[in-house]
């Protein structure tokens, strides 16, 4: 063989594994395609079986005797309502203990006529009401912050 037939095999030879490993990531690319394709059929459907479920449960609790207002109230989503996303935002240094409790009341708490919580434990909320008005020890004086 001479150079020049030794180079254009060599080429040919760099060309046909170029091209194979194109082909190969080509079926690779159409693999995942198809298996992205069935996981997200599969979500669909279970989607819209929950869907369905719901309906169906919202539908059964009207003919219990619930209105929508009262369901609502519970804390139940509405069937085809949007999903209301919370905000669940906190301080990277912040420990999840430190954030102060939710004393709103819920909607199931005021269906139930439910107290409100009481304060934490570790709070001495009363120390700061019982020294006299213009007390040098008053925890308002003391602190420059005003009640």
């Amino acid at each position: 063989m001479t150079n020049t037939s030794t180079a254009a095999e060599k080429a040919a030879e760099t060309a046909r594994k170029l091209l194979e490993r194109s082909m190969a990531d080509r079926i690779d690319a159409v693999r995942d395609v198809a298996e992205a394709a069935a996981a997200a059929t599969d979500a669909e459907r279970a989607a819209a079986a929950a869907q369905d479920r719901h309906q169906k449960a919202w539908d059964a609790a009207i003919k219990a005797g619930w209105n929508e207002r009262d369901l609502r109230a519970t804390g139940a989503r509405a069937p085809g309502a949007p999903v209301s996303r919370k905000k669940t935002r906190r301080s990277a240094s912040a420990p999840a203990e430190s954030a102060a409790p939710d004393t709103t009341e819920s909607a199931s708490d005021a269906l139930a006529g439910a107290a409100q919580p009481a304060p934490p434990s570790d709070v001495d909320a009363t120390a700061m009401w019982t020294a006299p008005a213009g007390d040098a020890g008053s925890p308002a004086l003391a602190t420059g912050v005003g009640f």
